[in-house]
This record gives structure tokens, sequence and C-alpha cells, in this order.
């Protein structure tokens, strides 16, 4: 194997040689060197096993003293888990993957700064392997290299990563394989950079040897960073004791350059663990500057910080870990990739799968953070079959908002629409506050020339989703007569009872148009005007047992009202019996009652509809 024999620390100009073969100073010069550390000798030679060497510690001309003389064979330096891999490249290639200048065709590997590269290097008769990186300085900084390499070594900032290669800004180079040395450079200005490492010699049998080599950042500005993480990645550690090197808030900190390998969307979270301080954390270009993101408090039940799902291109960012006011405390960071599950499609039948954000928003859909699609995907509320317009209500978990709506108290939210025919149903969904079940709403159907206001009171029906203990109701209302303009605002607010807080809950279906005002995407949905029904017979078919038979122009629920009184005008003299949903078509039903002849009335109430699977009910059953 490759040995190391070093004569630094000798107190004079010193020579050393190796020689073999016979017996003692030996016939054959296996190796020799002059200078090396200064004029302190050194050389790296391939012994082997089983033959006796002779090391002769010799001076230079007739210069005597005391020496150190070390050996040492090679070193085994291996990749880490993290470490950025160099390029693949085959033993005496003189063109390398990252041959800089020395290709035909010049090539660079990009590197970014706080990254470990594990890379290789050689030596053999006719030339030596050199490596070329390239990396980009967003502020002015120093450079700490730390390198630890199974050969002797030299390293290299040069300005740029073209050819002809510009000024050299930093050498160096050391005698010690399978040592650690960490040089600092001077401050550099913002730019590209070429980073270069190589075998300091030419020539020899040195076969392929790696080499660990770390760039780590030391802003001119004096902010300090304290650590690196690769994403996606996590850490653990602690602020209190760290001191504040940072300007961003007065309290102590610590600072990591994160490395982001590749375009994506990101979530940088301290909602690890059950730390109770109150955190901030920023998200920087520069260190003390460039803010492009921070938080104060989104870990829900406790005041840890996290930034949910931020769109970044490769490079290194700075994350600052403060504390609000002067708190510190232990964390958790993680660094990953915002994946989750993207429901899209029709809302009442959505299509998922699992992506980041920014697919999931350029496909219309909506991501659900850190879930699966083995979870099913919500099912939005619908219109009614025969709609004109329509936008679902958001539900618990997906962004959105709900509006205070009273009249009273000038809170009065809209929307636009657009449909093709009259309106006469509208459905809508809200949040009821301190509410009696019955509410009565004013809604106004507004163009440029022409109003449509409507009073109507109704009951909600419970939906089973729960907004923070609030439950969702919908409402369905009939427009009489139906309103006939095509396009406009809509707004919806409740009227009376000044302590009834009522909510207008948002869609996430806007169409994000709105002709005038401020505008809102509200869940709401308009349907066609509710014609009446046409050919009604009644026919007594057994005792106490009547059947109806009439032509419906659409589906809707159908109310029966019924009388005995011969002379009675609806609504005057009628009660009210019973209801039926029904698709559109002839329907027959039956109904029940005691008396001797009856009167009937049949209402059609469209703004509750059957699915389209329907099938009409026989009978009407009697509601007391």
């Amino acid at each position: 194997m490759t040995y190391n024999l070093s004569l630094e620390g000798s107190n004079y100009d010193t020579e050393l040689y190796i020689r073999t073969t016979d017996a003692c100073p030996g016939t054959s010069e296996v190796a020799c060197n002059d200078d090396w550390f200064g004029l302190q000798s050194f050389l790296s030679v391939t012994l082997n096993a089983g033959q006796t060497y002779f090391i002769i510690v010799d001076g230079y001309f007739d210069y005597f003293g005391d020496y150190v003389l070390n050996i040492s064979d090679n070193c085994n330096i291996d990749c880490q888990l993290g470490d950025a891999a160099e390029c693949d490249e085959a033993f005496v290639d003189l063109v390398g993957c990252n041959g800089g200048c020395n290709s035909a065709t010049p090539l660079w590997q990009t590197i970014y700064p706080c990254q470990t590269m594990c890379g290789r290097g050689w030596a053999a008769a006719g030339g030596r392997d050199t490596d070329w990186y390239s990396l980009t300085l967003t502020e002015a900084c120093s450079l700490s290299v730390t390198l630890n390499a199974e050969f002797v070594a030299q390293i290299a900032f040069i300005e740029g990563a073209s050819c002809p290669f510009g000024a050299v800004d930093f050498y160096q180079s050391w005698a010690y394989p399978c040592s650690t040395v960490t040089f600092l450079t001077q401050c550099l200005q913002p730019g590209t950079y070429t980073f270069f490492v190589s075998p300091l010699s030419f020539g020899g049998t040195l076969a392929l040897r790696d080499y660990r080599a770390r760039i780590d950042l030391v802003p001119c500005s004096g902010c300090r960073v304290d650590g690196f993480l690769q994403a996606p990645g996590s850490v653990t550690g602690n602020t209190c004791g760290e001191g504040n090197d940072n300007s961003l808030r007065p309290s102590v900190d610590y600072t990591y350059c994160v490395n982001i390998p590749y375009e994506s969307d990101w979530t940088i979270s301290l909602c690890n663990d059950d730390s109770t301080w109150d955190s901030y954390i920023y998200l920087s270009t520069q260190c003390n500057g460039g803010v492009i993101a921070f938080d104060d408090d989104r870990c829900g039940t406790t005041q840890l910080s996290k930034i949910d799902c931020i769109r970044l291109t490769p490079g290194n960012y700075y994350l600052d870990i403060e504390g609000y006011f002067n708190h510190c405390g232990a964390y958790n960071l993680r660094v990953v990739e915002c994946i989750g599950r993207c429901c899209y499609g029709e809302p009442t039948a959505p299509s998922c799968f699992e992506t980041t954000i920014s697919v999931c928003d350029s496909i219309g859909g909506f991501f659900h953070e850190g879930e699966e699609c083995s979870v099913p995907c919500p099912v939005h509320h619908g219109c009614q079959d025969a709609s004109l317009y329509g936008q679902s209500p958001i539900l618990p978990g997906e962004p959105g908002v709900a509006y205070s709506a009273h009249i009273g108290h000038g809170e009065e939210p809209f929307d636009n629409f657009a449909v093709s025919g009259p309106v006469g149903t509208v459905r809508f969904w809200g949040l009821p506050l301190f509410c009696d079940s019955t509410i009565t709403f004013q809604i106004s159907l507004t163009s440029e020339t022409d109003t449509c206001i409507y009073t109507v009171s109704t009951v909600g029906v419970v939906m089973p989703e729960d907004f923070f203990g609030w439950q969702l109701l919908q409402y369905d209302v009939q427009l009489s007569p139906p309103c006939g303009i095509l396009s406009g605002n809509i707004a919806i607010g409740m009227v009376g009872n000044g302590s009834c807080q009522w909510y207008w809950e948002s869609s996430p279906y806007g169409d994000d148009i709105h002709p005038y005002g401020i505008p809102h995407e509200l869940s709401f949905c308009l349907g066609t005007s509710c014609e009446p029904v046409d050919s009604l017979t009644i026919n007594l078919i057994a005792d106490n047992n009547y059947l109806l038979s009439w032509w419906q122009p659409q589906a809707a629920q159908v109310d029966l009202y019924t009388s005995i009184d011969p002379n009675a005008v609806y609504p005057v003299g009628f009660n009210y019996y019973g209801s039926v949903v029904t698709p559109a078509g002839h329907i027959a039903a039956s109904y029940a009652t005691a008396d001797p002849f009856n009167y009937a009335v049949l209402i059609l109430n469209c703004a509750v509809v059957p699915p389209r699977s329907f099938e009409s009910e026989s009978s009407i059953q009697k509601t007391d």
C-alpha cells in the first residue's frame, strides 16, 4: 500500500531517501526528497509487502540536527450520507467529467456552499486528475474550506467558471494526507467561482484516492452561520445560550445554511416535538436579509413556527431560528418536500393523486398536505340538477372564510353570476350563530340597470361538517316571480334578529371575475324558474284513498294542500297534507284521508330536487 514518510518538525534542512536490495544502505533507490515542508522532506510512495526497505534520514550538504520521522499508511476516507458525490470518471481519464479548462469541452460540476463534496483524485504517468466545481455566492462572503484527502492535495478559488479562467483569488497546498485541514479565504464578492481540487504532484503511481471537501460561508457582514442542513432532512438543537448573532429579532438565535437540491414546494417546520417556547423563523436569501418567508405561531396548539409549502429553486438559503421577544428553547427542525393529496375534477365525485401543491394548483385541485389518496377526497355539496350556476362551499381544512352578512348591520357580501335563463331558485350555505331555526333573508340580484329583491324566511338543513364547533347549514328558497337578470351580482344578508350572527360560507370554485365593488367567492346555486304542474286529476279509488295524477315539467319536491270546502280559494281554506319528491314526467301518487270528498292543490318546490337516479314514490305520507 501507499505509505507517507514525513520529516516535518525537524530543526534543520533535511533530505530523505528510501532504498532496497542487498545490504544496508541498499543498492536500488526507490524515492527521495529534499524540501517539502519548507526545508523538511516528505515522501508518499507505494511499498511492497514482505520486502525490506532502508529509510535514510540525511541533511542537505553538511546540515544536521534533531529530526522527527513519522511513517503512516494510507487512510480510508468514506463518503457520508448526505454528501454530494462527484460525477463519475475513469482512472487516467485526462478529460474527466469535471475537467474544467483541461477538457476539450470545458466541464464544471455545480456545487452549493455548505455542501460536503465526496470525490476522487489520481496521479499517473503523464498527468493528474483535476476536479473543477462551480459555485455561486449571493452575498459577500469569506469561504471556510475544510478538506480531508487520502493524498497530498491543493485547492484554489478562481473567478468565474469559464476558459480561459479568471484571477486566482485563493490558492493553498499541503502535504498532510489523511489529515483534516481548514483554510479561510479573503472576502469574495457575489458571483460565480470555480473551486479547484487535485493531487499536488504530477505523474507517479497514485491510484484513485478519495477526498471530502466542505465549503462553509462566513458572511462579510458579520452575520453568523451556525450550522448546515441538507434538504430533505432534520436536525435538533437549542437556541438557549447561542447569543444574538443575527439582527432580525432581539433574541438569541441559531442560523442554518439550508441546501435545497431541486425545485419543488418545501415545508420548513418546528412542529415536531412538544416544546412550549415561543419561536419565530425567517427564511432568507442572505444572512440577515433578503427575507422571503417567516412565521410566528403556525403549529396549532404550540407557539412553534412553520413555513408551509413554499416554492424554492435549487440553491442555498438561510433559516434563522429566533425567539418571540426574549424566548429560547429546544427545537426539532425538519425541511421536507411538501407532498400531499390533490383532489380535483368534479366536486361531487373528485379524482385524486399525490403531488406538490404547485402541480395541484395548476390543474385547479385542492391540496391536503401530508395526506394520501388512501383517504377519500371530501365530496363537496352540489347544486340542483337543473341549476344554471353554482359554486360549492368550502369544506373544513380547505382555504377560505365565511363572511358576516346582516342587512341591518350594513354587512352585505356579494359575488357575481351569469345564467342562461330566469332564476327561480337559490341554494346557499352558511353558519348561523345564536340564531333561531327560521331565518329571514334578503336576496338581491342586480345588474347595472335592474334589480330583483326578495325577502324570504326559511329553515336550513344541517350539513355533516363541523367548523370549529359550528355546523354548516344549507338553505333552499324559491323566487317568485323569477328574476330575469342574466348576469350581475348576487347579495344575501339576513334581516331582523340583531342578536343572530349569520355567516355566508365562501367557495373554492369562484371565477375571480366581478363587475364592481369588493369581490368575494361565495357558495350558492341558481336554478331555473319553477313551472306549475299540469293536467291534475283526483280520483277516489277506495274508501279513504285518493289517487292523484299530473304532468310535472321538472324534477322537484311536490307539496300537497287539501280542502273539503268546495268554495275555498287557495291558500285560504286549504291545509298542508304532505310532500313527495318526484322526477319530471307523468306522475301518479296516492294519499289517504277520511274526508267524503276532497279538493287538492299541488305546489312545485324546485329548490328541492331528487338525484338523477331517483324513481318516483307511489304515495304521499300525511304530515301532522
